[in-house]
């Protein structure tokens, strides 16, 4: 191990602490890029001395010959300060452990945190939004896709801006496919909010509980156990989602429940997605099928039978709702069968099953906003590729 306590090195950490998607940890000093190489082992190519700055390695924090964590650095600038970057997976032990590493080596803690805004060196509005956005990422996969846009993004963008220079046809189809996959990417950072809504009794908690992993939500034969909203983050194929599970659409009670209900509706307007849950028992479940749909009116909403582990199969007429064009998904809460449909469904829905996370694009609203008003101006500027650049990469 090499010791490095002459070298005045301050090592920070620039995410919040406590549980996250990943930990970004920045050091400072003469020879900051030597003490980072000293325990980072890239897959392949140069040590980190030697890599270039601004480029990104993907390799493993080790330790005595004992990996701590696949990590990425990079060697964000060596003039006036060298300054590396090392961003690892957001657990507490994992971070608490690799800046040990590091002051064991000599460098100084410091405490705080920085917003961001100083993590790494940008040049342009782009490359500082994909900074924030790689510190609030809430999941792996998050956190990669804006580690590669990083790298693609901004080049992306200037080709779009060379499309547009050629032809207002070639710019128009270059702006559209840039918007293509933004609902996406802005749900990866942002993540969506998908609600449990249906009649009393139906085992919307259970399918809460189911989702979650754990019993969140008190489930009871009693009828309208549910009184209030209830809320947990789960991760479906790495976008973070906001479960919520309501109280039935019938219940009734005093006026603290009346309340209570009201503002389970609001949190139902705000969702992404409906997930209307009927009881595949009840003599009534294609009205009930027909109310949820009727009122999601405008609204993208997935139907779904629940307790068909209790309806026999044959003949057909036991199952009515087969009949409808869609058919719900048919599923059983308690003993899991459906399910994985169901979540496939969930993700085609929120338009999130087929995002290509390995191409570039855009992930927030001013940037979607700034493409979109550049398509509805119909390049009315005087230079709309000039225009767009100021706008989207400096504005």
């Amino acid at each position: 191990m090499t010791a490095f306590k002459a070298r005045q090195i301050s090592v920070r950490l620039m995410t919040p602490p406590g549980a996250g998607a990943i930990g970004v940890i920045r050091v400072i000093g003469p020879d900051a890029p030597s003490l980072v190489s000293d325990v980072f082992r890239p897959n392949r190519g140069q040590p980190l001395t030697q890599s270039r700055a601004g480029l990104i390695r993907f390799g493993r924090c080790i330790d005595a010959g004992e990996v701590i964590d696949d990590v990425l650095a990079c060697v964000v600038s060596r003039e006036p300060t060298p300054t590396v970057e090392m961003s690892c997976h957001g657990g507490v032990r994992v971070v608490e452990r690799i800046l040990q590493i590091l002051e064991n080596r000599g460098a100084t803690f410091q405490e705080g945190f920085s917003d961001g805004s100083a993590a790494w060196p940008t040049e342009n509005a782009i490359e500082r939004e994909i900074i924030e956005a790689l510190i609030r990422a809430k999941t792996e996969r998050a956190a990669r896709f804006f580690a590669r846009q990083r790298r693609s993004l901004v080049k992306h963008v200037e080709q779009v801006l060379e499309c547009m220079e050629h032809g207002e046809e070639s710019g128009r189809a270059a702006l559209e496919a840039l918007l293509a996959e933004s609902a996406a990417a802005m749900a990866l950072i942002d993540g969506v909010t998908v609600a449990i809504v249906g009649p009393i009794n139906t085992g919307k908690s259970t399918l809460f509980n189911r989702l979650v992993g754990r019993a969140a939500a008190i489930v009871s034969p009693a009828v309208g156990t549910t009184r209030d909203w209830i809320e947990a983050t789960v991760e479906l194929d790495g976008f973070p989602v906001a479960l919520v599970d309501t109280a039935g659409t019938n219940d009734l009670g005093d006026t603290l429940e009346r309340v209570a209900i009201q503002s389970g509706r609001e949190r139902i307007r705000a969702a992404d997605l409906l997930i209307g849950l009927v009881d595949g028992t009840s003599p009534g479940v294609l009205v009930q099928l027909g109310q949820l749909q009727e009122e999601a009116t405008g609204r993208a909403i997935l139907l779904a039978v629940n307790k068909c582990d209790m309806v026999e199969s044959p003949p057909v007429t036991h199952r009515p709702w087969r009949a409808l064009d869609p058919p719900p998904v048919e599923l059983s809460a308690v003993c899991g069968e459906g399910i994985s449909d169901l979540l496939s469904a969930v993700q085609g829905l929120l338009g999130i099953d087929r995002f290509d996370d390995e191409s570039p694009a855009i992930f927030n609203r001013r940037q979607v906003c700034t493409v979109s008003d550049a398509l509805s101006d119909g390049f009315s500027a005087d230079n709309p590729a000039q225009h767009l650049r100021q706008t989207l990469l400096y504005g």
